[in-house]
């Protein structure tokens, strides 16, 4: 009978290692791809679209936009209606209607959040991702889907997962949605993605 529970342990512990192992294989294709495209790209600008479901509006709000990226750490959404959210490592000035905001990036933990996760994207460095979240990374048909789900209780307040959908043949990213314990979410969608064009860095800037 021990000798039978042993076998049962043994076999099982192979199954999960055989099935773990094509996972492992998609993460690490997946990596070694996304930093060898960001290696070639320093700047990417593009249109973007932002849906957000809020459960206190029982609706989905739709907005557009035009998204711009600097290596390392730079970037801009720009609202079609004037609103903007610009971001650098330490801080970030944002307007929402008529109200303009500027503070350290610490104050915002779903901003801190979307910055790390974008600046991860571009710059290929996946830690700026997993520091505080498990990774699931699947191949798809034309596309790679990754997986964030939180480790910490830190992280588990603001954000329940995190999935990110990147073309297979550019690896730019598609598609970005945060989604909290709340039940809301915030999704993003890129298109007419242009890599190391010229633009007007002014966009960017917003430090005094």
């Amino acid at each position: 009978m021990r000798n039978s529970l042993l076998g049962v342990l043994v076999l099982l512990c192979s199954v999960t290692a055989v099935m773990a192992q094509p996972a492992e294989r998609a993460t690490t294709t997946f990596e070694e791809a996304l930093l060898a495209k960001s290696r070639t790209m320093q700047t990417i600008c593009c249109r973007f679209e932002q849906t957000q479901s809020l459960a206190v509006l029982a609706r989905e709000v739709t907005k557009q936009g035009r998204f711009y990226y600097v290596q390392p750490d730079r970037l801009a959404l720009l609202f079609d209606d004037g609103d903007y959210i610009r971001m650098d490592a330490t801080a970030f000035a944002m307007k929402s209607g008529t109200v303009e905001t500027k503070r350290k990036i610490a104050t915002n933990p779903m901003l801190k959040q979307l910055r790390r996760l974008l600046a991860g994207c571009m710059s290929g460095d996946l830690s700026l991702l997993t520091a505080d979240y498990s990774c699931q990374v699947e191949a798809e048909k034309g596309a790679w889907l990754v997986t964030l789900r939180p480790l910490r209780n830190r992280a588990a307040a603001h954000v329940s997962r995190i999935v990110m959908r990147f073309d297979a043949e550019d690896l730019l990213l598609d598609e970005l949605r945060m989604e909290q314990p709340t039940g809301d979410f915030t999704r993003y969608r890129f298109y007419e993605k242009r890599i190391n064009e010229p633009f007007d860095g002014a966009l960017l800037e917003w430090r005094e």
